[in-house]
């Protein structure tokens, strides 16, 4: 149950239709975040950052601990 492919096998079956070129339509819901990552074809696993801080000190911190986050993930 929920948005195919957050947390559940329906990665495969996107993957599959993004590799033959079938087109894939979201059903909106209540988050645009889960909409768009349902049909992209990356993992589940993902991290949502939101608006990033105005004060240059915050911005920059914040950017320093993103940077490190590992997140990158290969098939």
């Amino acid at each position: 149950a929920g948005t195919p492919s957050i947390s559940d096998p329906g990665e495969i079956l996107i993957n599959a239709c993004i590799e033959n070129n079938i087109d894939i339509f979201p059903v909106p819901g209540a988050s645009a975040v889960s909409t768009a990552m349902s049909i992209s074809g990356f993992s589940e696993k993902y991290y949502f950052y939101g608006f990033f801080p105005e004060k240059k000190k915050d911005l920059m911190n914040d950017l320093n601990v993103l940077k490190n986050l590992n997140s990158v993930s290969y098939k």
